[in-house]
Formats: C-alpha cells, structure tokens, sequence
C-alpha cells in the first residue's frame, strides 16, 4: 500500500526513484524507500487487460457456456465492424 506523500517529513530531504510504473520516496542519507504513488502507464494497463483477455480464452476451451458468450461476441463484432 502506498504512503500518502503528507505523511513524509516536513523538512526532510527526499530522494525520488522511480521503477517500473512505482514511484519511492527515499530520506536523504537511508536505505529504506517508501513507496508513494504509481504512474498511470497506459502500456501496463494494456499488458495487464490482454492477459485478462488470455485467461478468458483459456477459460472458453472447457466451458461451454464461457465459449458460447465468446461466438455471440464474435457475431456481434462481425455485425457491427466496418467493412
């Protein structure tokens, strides 16, 4: 869970690091980093919403009403797709 950026020392020196989409708060002079936001990165969401879509698929193989929705998607999007 991420640490409100209110709750770090008033006059504090803070080092920010970033890694991947996290971002730390580290006091000047520690070792020990707290982490206080993320960043909104557009590519991880879509990374994580195409394993979601992977794992539907997966669920589709041996279930046959998921497998069923899934045909009545693909009709729809067939209807509606510009030509």
């Amino acid at each position: 869970m991420a640490t409100p950026m209110g709750s770090l020392k008033p006059d504090a020196t803070y080092v920010y690091e970033r890694v991947d989409d996290r971002i730390y708060a580290r006091e000047m002079g520690q070792t020990d980093r707290r982490l206080i936001g993320r960043l909104d990165n557009p590519n991880s969401a879509m990374r994580e919403y195409q394993r979601e879509i992977n794992n539907v698929l997966r669920m589709c193989d041996a279930d046959p009403a998921m497998r069923e929705l899934l045909d009545q998607l693909f009709v729809l999007y067939n209807l509606k797709k510009p030509t």
